[in-house]
């Protein structure tokens, strides 16, 4: 898969993405958070919300990539530990949530590599991570979310704004699908 889509990661270690605003300053990993987030219908599904929450993490180690005039070229964040993320249907109106049926993965062992360019930066995860490719509803084929698991690359154009899924050969699974 090539297009260029929407991204949202949750993998097991939220700080090597620079997509997750609630990342603690120190790199430990999260323990479980308030309430559920959401996503809201039309953007993870087309007709109802999507909520996730975790328990675990930890363990965690932080390594940055210099180059020999010690400027900052990538890093790595790698993790030991054992985060399960839940998803949940929580109906088609925002305003009144409803749990409903739910979808359970676990991540852990794993690793995630930055490269910093001039205009871009390429991620790869590897091991047991989770990783949601979002369709939103500008995206060719409509809305629609798919769960990756095992190797994902993908790559951030700073001066487009554009997400490109390089490769994920792991499992990928429809999550609209399992949350129905």
């Amino acid at each position: 898969m090539t297009a260029t889509k929407a991204l949202l990661a949750l993998p097991t270690i939220l700080a090597a993405t620079l997509l997750t605003p609630a990342m603690p300053a120190a790199a430990v990993g999260p323990d479980q958070p308030e309430g559920p987030a959401y996503i809201p219908a039309g953007f993870a599904c087309p007709d109802f919300n999507v909520g996730y929450t975790w328990t675990g993490g930890g363990n965690i180690h932080y390594k940055e990539l210099l180059n020999k005039d010690g400027s900052v070229r990538g890093t790595v964040v790698s993790s030991l530990g054992t985060t399960e993320f839940t998803y949940i249907n929580y109906g088609p109106d925002p305003s009144n949530p409803v749990p409903g049926k739910t979808f359970t993965a676990t991540s852990g062992g794993s690793k995630v590599t930055t490269e910093f360019e001039e205009d871009a930066f390429t991620v790869t995860m590897t091991g047991r991570n989770n990783w949601l490719t979002l369709n939103g509803p500008d995206i060719p084929g409509g809305v629609s979310t798919t769960l990756h698991t095992g190797r994902v690359t993908f790559a951030f154009d700073l001066t487009t704004g554009a997400v490109n899924l390089v490769g994920s050969p792991g499992q990928e699974i429809d999550l609209c699908a399992e949350l129905r």
